[in-house]
C-alpha cells in the first residue's frame, strides 16, 4: 500500500524519450465499480457509477466527504463538517448540469486546468480527448484518504492526487515531460463555492496571504467565462474608488475578507 502522499513535493524532471509518444487521443474502457473496489477499495474509499460513468467518494471519520467523476478528474461535491448545521454537514460546492446528453457532467465543483501555452497560438487544453483512470489510492486511519489519478496526453504523464481530511481538501498535480521538447504550460485549479447569499459574505483565514486579481483560465468546468468573471460591480456613490488591478499583487490585512462581487 502506498503511504499518503507528502505536499512537500519533489521537484519533477523531465525525461528524455527514445521516440516521441503519439498525441492522438485515444478510447479507453471505464472499469466497473467492481473492479475499482478491488484493487483500490479501501476504508471510506468507495466506487459507484452513473450513466456507465465511474465516480469516487471519499467519506473520513467525521462524515465530511468528496465525491470525484473519474474521467475528467472533476470534483463534483465536497461535503465538509461545519458548526452551524445540526447534522454538521453541508454542501459548499457551486455546480450545474452541463449542457450536452451526458447527464454525469457538471460545470462549477472543482476542476483540474491545464494548457499548452508553448506558442501563442496553442492555448488549448492539453486534457481535451483523454481520460484519467485510478492510479491509487490509500487512508490512514480514515482520518486522512487519498486518491491518485494519472492521465498521459501526448508526452505528458500526468498525476492528479485528490485528499480528504476531517476539515479540508487538498489537491496536487505532478507533471512529467516524456517528449524530447521542453514545453510551457499553464495550470490552475478552479473552485466554486456555494452561497445562500451574496450580500455579507464573507471568508475568515485568508490574513497575511498574498493574492491578484487575474482572470481566471478557460475550462470546461467554467460557469463564466475569463472576461465576465473579472467584471466588477459599481461601488455606488459611496463605495472605495480603490480597486485592485489585475496582475498587481497584495497582502490581506484584515482577519475577514468581505466578499464584493
Amino acid at each position: 500500500m502506498a503511504s499518503l502522499l507528502s505536499f512537500s513535493l519533489p521537484k519533477p524532471n523531465i525525461i528524455k524519450a527514445v521516440s516521441a509518444s503519439s498525441a492522438t487521443p485515444t478510447t479507453t474502457t471505464l472499469p466497473t465499480p467492481e473492479a475499482l473496489d478491488e484493487k483500490f477499495g479501501r476504508k471510506g474509499i468507495k466506487f459507484s457509477e452513473s450513466n456507465n460513468v465511474p465516480f469516487v467518494e471519499l467519506t473520513v471519520r467525521n462524515g465530511s466527504s468528496l465525491k470525484l467523476r473519474i474521467p475528467d478528474a472533476h470534483v463534483t461535491s465536497y461535503k465538509p463538517k461545519v458548526y452551524w448545521k445540526d447534522d454538521g454537514l453541508e454542501e459548499i460546492l457551486y455546480t450545474v448540469p452541463a449542457a450536452g446528453t451526458d447527464s454525469t457532467k457538471f460545470k462549477g465543483g472543482i476542476g483540474l486546468v491545464i494548457n499548452d501555452a508553448t506558442e501563442k497560438s496553442s492555448k488549448g487544453s492539453v486534457l481535451s480527448g483523454y481520460d484519467w483512470t485510478v492510479k491509487d489510492a490509500d487512508n490512514d486511519a480514515i482520518d486522512a484518504l487519498q486518491v491518485e489519478l494519472s492521465c498521459t496526453a501526448g508526452t505528458l504523464d500526468i498525476s492528479y492526487v485528490v485528499s480528504l481530511y476531517p476539515v479540508s481538501i487538498a489537491t496536487a498535480v505532478i507533471v512529467r515531460n516524456n517528449g524530447r521538447k521542453d514545453v510551457s504550460l499553464t495550470s490552475a485549479i478552479l473552485s466554486h463555492l456555494n452561497f445562500k447569499k451574496r450580500n455579507r459574505t464573507a471568508i475568515h483565514g485568508l490574513r497575511g496571504c498574498s493574492y491578484c486579481s487575474h482572470p481566471p483560465l478557460s475550462s470546461p468546468f467554467e460557469l463564466l467565462s475569463p472576461s465576465e468573471a473579472m467584471k466588477t460591480e459599481s461601488s455606488g456613490w459611496f463605495g472605495s474608488d480603490s480597486e485592485e488591478k489585475p496582475g498587481v499583487w497584495t497582502k490581506q490585512d484584515v482577519p475577514i475578507t468581505i466578499l464584493k462581487d
